[in-house]
C-alpha cells in the first residue's frame, strides 16, 4: 500500500490566486505512484489534462516541447486554416531561491532553423508564472508553420516543472503539448496507433534538442508489413514533420522494396533515435487539406 500526501503550494489567499501548484508524494522510499489529473471549466465544461510529473527523474535543467501552432499559422503549415493559436508555457519553481529562466524559440527559417532567444525571466521562489507568448509575437517574423520551445533554467534539474498548452483563440479549446526534459533517455522513441481518414490526417512531429545531427529510425507497420522510412535525420535544433497520408501516396518502396498499400487507412507507428542527441516527438490529428 501507499498513501499519499496532498499540498497545496499557492500563496495564502489561495482562491483568488491565478495560478499555484499541488505536490502529490508518496510515503513509501520509492516513486511507485503515477499521478493524472484534470482542470475543468465550470462555466463551460471544457478540461485540460493536469500533468503530475516526477521531478527526480529530469537529469537537465532544460526541457522542449515540439510541434505548436503559433497565432495564425502560414499557408504551408500542416495547422493553417484550424484556428488562431497563443501558446502558454507554465513553470512553476519548487526550491525557495530565486531562478532564471530563458525560452528559445525554434522555428524553420529558410534551409535552416531560426532560434530567437527570449530575454531572460525572473522566476521567485516556490511560485508559478504563466509565461503567454502573445507578448513576444511582435519580435518573431509572423506568420509561422509552427515552433519549438526551449526552456532553460539555472537552477539544479529538478528543481523546475514545465507545461505547456496551445490557446485557440477561435473555438477556446486548450490543448496539453508534449513537453520533455533533455536529459530523459526515454524521449527519444515512441510507438503509436496511426490512423487517416476522409476528413482527417496524421502528422508526427520531431524535434532535435541537441546539438549535433541525429538520424531516426521511423517504421509504419500495416497489418504483416513493416515499411521503414528512407534518410530521416534532423540537423541540430530542427523539427520536422511527417504526414503518413503523404508517405502513403507517394508509393516510394523502402530499402526491402517494401510498399505501403496505397488503401492503409489505419496501422501502428515506431520511431527511435539512431544516435545519442536528444529527441522528442509528439503525434497530432488534423483536418484534411485538400488540394
Amino acid at each position: 500500500s501507499c498513501q499519499l500526501e496532498a499540498r497545496s503550494l499557492t500563496v495564502p489567499s489561495s482562491r483568488k490566486a491565478p495560478t499555484g501548484g499541488i505536490s502529490i508524494m508518496g510515503q513509501t522510499p520509492l516513486p511507485v505512484l503515477i499521478g493524472r489529473g484534470k482542470i475543468t471549466d465550470a462555466e463551460n465544461g471544457r478540461t485540460v489534462e493536469m500533468i503530475v510529473p516526477l521531478p527526480q527523474l529530469q537529469r537537465a535543467s532544460v526541457f522542449h516541447t515540439t510541434g505548436l501552432p503559433i497565432s495564425t499559422p502560414s499557408a504551408d503549415s500542416p495547422f493553417a486554416g484550424t484556428g488562431d493559436y497563443i501558446p502558454h508555457v507554465y513553470v512553476r519553481n519548487l526550491i525557495g531561491s530565486d531562478q532564471t529562466l530563458t525560452l528559445t524559440i525554434e522555428y524553420p527559417g529558410g534551409n535552416r532553423t531560426v532560434l530567437h532567444k527570449l530575454a531572460p525571466l525572473p522566476l521567485g521562489g516556490y511560485t508559478t508564472r504563466d509565461i503567454s507568448l502573445d507578448a513576444y509575437f511582435s519580435e518573431l517574423p509572423l506568420p509561422l508553420p509552427f515552433c519549438s520551445i526551449r526552456i532553460e533554467h539555472n537552477g539544479p534539474p529538478g528543481s523546475l516543472l514545465v507545461d505547456v498548452v496551445t490557446e485557440d483563440l477561435i473555438s477556446g479549446q486548450v490543448k496539453t503539448m508534449t513537453v520533455a526534459n533533455e536529459g530523459n533517455g526515454y524521449a527519444g522513441s515512441l510507438a503509436s496507433y496511426w490512423g487517416i481518414s476522409d476528413d482527417e490526417d496524421f502528422y508526427v512531429f520531431l524535434t532535435n534538442m541537441g546539438e549535433k545531427a541525429c538520424r531516426v529510425g521511423f517504421r509504419i507497420e500495416v497489418g504483416n508489413l513493416d515499411y521503414h522510412l528512407q534518410h530521416l535525420e534532423l540537423a541540430p535544433r530542427e523539427t520536422r514533420y511527417v504526414n503518413l497520408r503523404e508517405v502513403r501516396d507517394r508509393q516510394e518502396p523502402d530499402p526491402l522494396g517494401h510498399l505501403l498499400p496505397a488503401t492503409a487507412t489505419e496501422g501502428r507507428l515506431f520511431y527511435n533515435r539512431l544516435d545519442n542527441v536528444p529527441l522528442v516527438g509528439c503525434v497530432v490529428v488534423l483536418p484534411r487539406k485538400r488540394d
